[in-house]
């Protein structure tokens, strides 16, 4: 009986950790659909409100992470160019 109650506490609370990544991507997605090319980086950081997981620059172009849902901004001469989901 006590292991019954251990298996639902556990999947319960996997349930919970699900639902909670779920909601933070659709969360990013949000406030990524409000962006737009030619936007600063400061204008882009104030909307996407979390600091990014990996910055790179690649050709001449800065290119910002984010682990939540696998997002990226991509900027030239310090303006958003593109921006999306990998």
């Amino acid at each position: 009986m006590a292991a019954i109650r251990k298996i639902n506490v556990v999947n319960r609370t996997l349930l919970v950790i699900v639902a909670f990544l779920m909601c933070v991507g659709c969360q990013m997605d949000k406030r990524f659909s409000q962006l737009q090319t030619g936007m600063t980086k400061a204008q882009v950081l104030k909307i996407v409100g979390k600091r990014p997981t990996g910055d790179k620059t690649q050709d001449g172009t800065e290119i910002l992470q984010w682990e939540t849902g696998s997002h990226y901004a991509k900027f030239k001469n310090g303006r958003l160019i593109d921006y999306g989901t990998e």
